[in-house]
């Protein structure tokens, strides 16, 4: 593969202007990967929370059921009962 004759000195390779344009592609698409993968993290955070929040749920509702209606006082009691 030849590369094309710049100039008149002879010299082969690329225009500075060349090497600015593939440096600010290469800029816009590190930012929106960037921020695409923030975005994933940040909704794969919130599903966490909400599958851990159904979780303490049933383990409060289940802890109710065997201790007479009563709340557990902390999450311990939770985990020492074996329901998380």
């Amino acid at each position: 593969m030849r590369l094309k004759v710049r100039g008149r000195s002879g010299q082969a390779g690329f225009t500075l202007v060349e090497l600015m344009v593939t440096m600010l592609i290469l800029g816009i698409l590190v930012g929106i990967a960037v921020m695409t993968m923030s975005v994933s993290r940040s909704k794969a955070q919130q599903a966490a929370c909400k599958a851990n929040l159904r979780t303490i749920f049933d383990a409060v509702q289940v802890y109710q059921s065997v201790h007479n209606a009563t709340y557990p006082p902390t999450l311990d009691d939770l985990v020492t009962d074996g329901l998380m």
